[in-house]
């Protein structure tokens, strides 16, 4: 089940409906998601990790929107207070309501950068990697793809691109100019 909520209004509704649904049947939390989840309180983040639902967000959100702080008790798209209380997180696009590159919204979430440059709550940043997996293996597992896809493994589909640099091996900086020299659908390079 997905329950898309932005505001933390939203989530509200969203998490006490999600903790009603699993007191009365309490298997399957880990295939609930909750995407957006763009303004958090702590208590929404300590109530959705007591649910231990996954949170898909979309880190190129914080490039497309102006800095700013959503105040003292509320958190914008909290990347680094979710990954530290151990909720499951997940990256997608949310085009074409925000930029669809995730090599932007890799950059979003280890910078905190806007479009213009400017800082937005950088403490929420998180390393490249971290947001690497969160675009590709915890993106598959939100889905319930984890078996099939997600990540480089016998068995596995291997969907995939090849860049014309390491991300893991350029500054956060570099990021959205590096470029896609190959892709490949089902081990079948299907570009250039």
């Amino acid at each position: 089940m997905t329950c898309h909520a932005i505001g933390n209004l939203g989530v509200e509704t969203c998490v006490g409906a999600i903790e009603d649904a699993l007191r009365r049947e309490p298997t399957g939390a880990d295939r609930v998601r909750l995407d957006h989840a763009m303004f958090l309180t702590r208590d929404l983040i300590e109530r959705i990790k007591a649910l231990g639902i996954w949170v898909v967000v979309q880190p190129a959100f914080v490039h497309d929107l102006s800095a700013g702080n959503a105040g003292e008790e509320i958190r914008r798209l909290p990347f680094r207070t979710l990954r530290d209380a151990g909720i499951p997180l997940a990256f997608s696009s949310d085009f074409p309501c925000g930029t669809l590159s995730p090599l932007v919204g890799i950059y979003a979430a280890a910078t905190r950068r806007t479009r213009s440059g400017e800082a937005s709550e950088v403490e929420e940043a998180i390393p490249v990697r971290a947001a690497l997996e969160a675009y590709t293996i915890n993106a598959a597992r939100a889905g319930g793809l984890g078996q099939e896809c997600g990540s480089l493994e016998p068995g596995k589909r291997a969907d995939l691109i090849v860049l014309d640099r390491n991300p893991l091996e350029v500054s956060p900086e570099e990021l959205p100019r590096l470029k896609v020299v190959r892709t490949f659908v089902a081990g079948q390079e299907v570009w250039p």
